[in-house]
């Protein structure tokens, strides 16, 4: 009878002690999916500086002379804006202002009727009005 007591005991203990490694063992392996699922959030994209907006637009004219080079262009879509931008409305025509290294390197891309992707910025002026102005075409 003793050696029934004892052999009992020893099986309820290594039993124990099992079943504490394989609870243990699990929560591992959750903390290391759970680990994996927050790095592999998606990552947020870089939100605009003020007064800037992304747009899809649609070249309708170009012209430039020794000082200043303004292109017409109609807004297809309004991808994103940043903080303060004035609203654009789809099929609006803005003039755009093309700073001189701009248009230098990409001038062949402000062609008549060509649809482009571009970061455009909105100038305050003093007297309330403002102007726009090319940052940088998308790719």
């Amino acid at each position: 009878m003793f050696i029934i007591k004892n052999i009992l005991i020893v099986v309820l203990f290594l039993t124990g002690i099992y079943a504490v490694s394989c609870n243990s063992s699990r929560s591992a392996g959750n903390r290391t999916n759970n680990e994996n699922v927050k790095n592999e959030k998606p990552k947020s994209p870089i939100p605009l500086s003020p007064d800037q907006a992304d747009v899809k637009a649609t070249v309708k004219d170009y012209s430039g002379n020794d000082d200043r080079i303004i292109a017409s262009i109609e807004i297809n879509e309004v991808l994103r804006y940043g903080a303060s931008t004035p609203h654009l409305t789809k099929g609006s025509e803005i003039k755009l202002l093309i700073p001189e290294q701009l248009s230098d390197n990409q001038q062949n891309k402000f062609k008549k009727e060509n649809l482009l992707l571009m970061r455009i910025s909105f100038n305050r002026g003093l007297d309330n009005k403002g102007s726009w102005k090319l940052v940088s075409i998308i790719n």
